[in-house]
């Protein structure tokens, strides 16, 4: 039997594993660093970029209410000159306007804000804000005068009706 020969050279063994450098993880996080930045900013930018192309999802019904009789100057509120009488009293500071869809769902809700005139012809203004797009068409109703129906574009391009 052979013995073991203590003088032989035994091959090398395989290095200890190094860990990385202080400097190496630092680098490898600021590399990281800025790709995430550089993916956020890209990220951002498309966000922006397909928002800005978007119509508003809402629009506003701007309008006004014409009375050639029935007008009353007296007792009104600031901004306003004049507001109906007798069988137009409703129509006046404050008066509810609304707007439904073609189903009769009510979409958004305004008032008459303000009026202008005398005693021989009377412009009440009015908006409702917040009025959903994409509806087939809108019906427009002050106080409780019946409703008009409107294409979006014709409720977005401002009304006038007239009473008396």
């Amino acid at each position: 039997m052979t013995q073991p020969n203590d003088g032989a050279v035994q091959p090398d063994s395989p290095p200890e594993p190094t860990s990385p450098s202080r400097r190496t993880i630092i680098v490898a996080a600021a590399v990281g660093a800025v790709a995430l930045g550089v993916v956020i900013s890209i990220v951002v930018v498309a966000v922006m970029a397909f928002n800005a192309n978007r119509e508003p999802e809402t629009f506003e019904v701007l309008g006004a209410i014409t009375l050639e009789d029935s007008i009353t100057t007296y007792g009104l509120p600031d901004g306003f000159e004049c507001a109906g009488k007798g069988g137009y009293k409703d129509i006046g500071p404050g008066a509810a306007v609304t707007v439904t869809d073609e189903a009769g769902t009510l979409l958004a809700k305004g008032a008459i804000a303000t009026s202008s005139g005398g005693s021989s012809g009377c412009w009440l203004d009015f908006t409702v804000a917040d009025v959903p797009r994409g509806k087939a068409f809108y019906k427009v109703e002050v106080s409780h005068r019946g409703e008009l129906t409107y294409t979006e574009s014709e409720a977005e391009s401002g009304l006038v009706f007239s009473l008396g």
